[in-house]
């Protein structure tokens, strides 16, 4: 549904477009026809881009749907992150088809949990192993510990960190401590970052 709303909206503008155009360049003094000629372009790029940041908002929310309508019978929605020490014990699973496979195989259910827009699906074994899927927001995981940076800015949550990324055009980093865990970007001499304690 979504994406035809995008492609009637992308239609419109690009019609739009070609009669201001069109009348510029018939009715106007010669000056103004180079106008007619670059502010379409500027209006289709702006129109593009929007396009694309709408579909890709639209994919994201089209696979939860999907998740949730599919997988409904075996999925737990929980109103708290998932408080345990992770650690070693977590296991990044690419596709909720792999955990579905993991929550069959241990008769466990898979457990909901949503942070901003962030959607984390878990699985924990009677063992403490814990079997996970992310989705909504790429993060990469660090081995060392946040760098240094004259600045450093504590956010409210992920959400916040997420928010920030995407307007600096910057990767969320996230790093594992003994008991914590920080998700940050570094932006020149900046840090913004989130702390969560995990026991």
């Amino acid at each position: 549904m979504l994406n035809k709303r995008v492609l009637r909206y992308f239609f419109i503008v690009l019609v739009a477009c070609l009669i201001v155009s069109s009348y510029i360049a018939i009715f106007s003094p010669p000056y103004l026809k180079i106008i007619a000629g670059i502010a379409p372009l500027l209006v289709m790029l702006v129109t593009i881009y929007t396009v694309i940041k709408l579909f890709r908002l639209g994919e994201q929310g089209g696979v939860y749907e999907k998740i949730m309508e599919k997988y409904n019978s075996i999925i737990v929605n929980s109103k708290a992150v998932f408080s345990g020490d992770l650690g070693k014990a977590t296991i990044q699973v690419e596709t909720i088809e792999d955990l579905v496979k993991v929550s069959n195989l241990s008769s466990q259910p898979i457990i909901h949990y949503q942070e901003g827009s962030v959607h984390y699906f878990h699985i924990v074994l009677a063992n403490e192993r814990v079997y996970e899927y992310k989705l909504g927001l790429n993060v990469a995981d660090s081995l060392t510990a946040p760098p240094e940076t004259r600045i450093t800015i504590e956010m409210k949550d992920l959400e916040d960190v997420a928010k920030m990324a995407e307007i600096l055009t910057r990767p969320v980093l996230h790093y594992k401590g003994a008991d914590f865990d920080i998700y940050y970007i570094i932006d020149y001499d900046t840090k913004y970052q989130s702390k969560r304690t995990s026991g």
